[in-house]
């Protein structure tokens, strides 16, 4: 009985990620079909890099992991003036290669702004030519990946801001930066709750057997 409830849950979680796979390639589909259509450009004269909180002003503080933001530990009495701001919709990221090779690379969506480290960049779009959801989506494909590597490679392995600027990609009209974008939003909000699905399925593989052995007892 405890079994089958187990592998029904299973079959639930493994039949959510197969639409999860076909979400994903939705969106590659329509990203090479976007690079056929439009001559790439580079992002440069698009993005705008983020200031420091030198007023001091903003206390709210984040970092970034590989699932997203966090709230860094912090000594109390370190002084926030050097930290950037994160304002809704700006990009951050840690420049060492292997954070970017790992993911840390995020669109900062919270209305509320906040601050980061000083070793982040962080950096806006003009939202006129360039949608940042739509240039976060390029930024998270395996393909980044391999253009960070190749051009960050060196003594430092960092991939600096003027890097990032020199990126090349198509920039359609941005109601159609919007469509592919909130397909990739949704992408990424079922790849949270299927996150959330196989740990609920470890959390309650203790409680099932708990229960058959405590249903076992009392049958004895």
């Amino acid at each position: 009985k405890y079994v089958a409830i187990y592998n029904a849950l299973l079959a639930n979680q493994q039949s959510y990620e197969r639409g999860l796979d076909d979400l994903k390639l939705v969106c590659d589909a329509y990203i090479e079909d976007l690079r056929k259509k439009y001559p790439c450009e580079r992002i440069g004269k698009y993005i705008h890099r983020g200031t420091k909180n030198t007023n001091n002003d903003i206390s709210l503080v984040r970092g970034i992991g590989k699932e997203g933001f966090i709230v860094p530990q912090k000594d109390p009495n370190e002084s926030l003036k050097n930290y950037k701001i994160l304002s809704e919709n700006s990009i951050c990221y840690a420049p060492p290669l292997y954070n970017v090779l790992t993911g840390a690379l995020h669109l900062y969506t919270d209305k509320e702004k906040a601050v980061c480290s000083p070793i982040y960049e962080v950096f806006s779009c003009d939202e006129i030519n360039l949608h940042a959801p739509y240039l976060e989506l390029w930024l998270k494909r395996e393909e980044f990946k391999r253009y960070a590597a190749y051009f960050a490679l060196g003594v430092r392995q960092t991939f600096e801001y003027q890097l990032m600027e020199e990126i090349e990609i198509p920039i359609p009209k941005l109601y159609i930066q919007q469509s592919i974008a909130n397909i990739f939003k949704v992408y990424k909000e079922r790849q949270h709750i299927n996150t959330q699905m196989k740990q609920d399925l470890k959390d309650i593989c203790p409680i099932l057997i708990k229960g058959s052995i405590e249903e076992g007892r009392k049958e004895k």
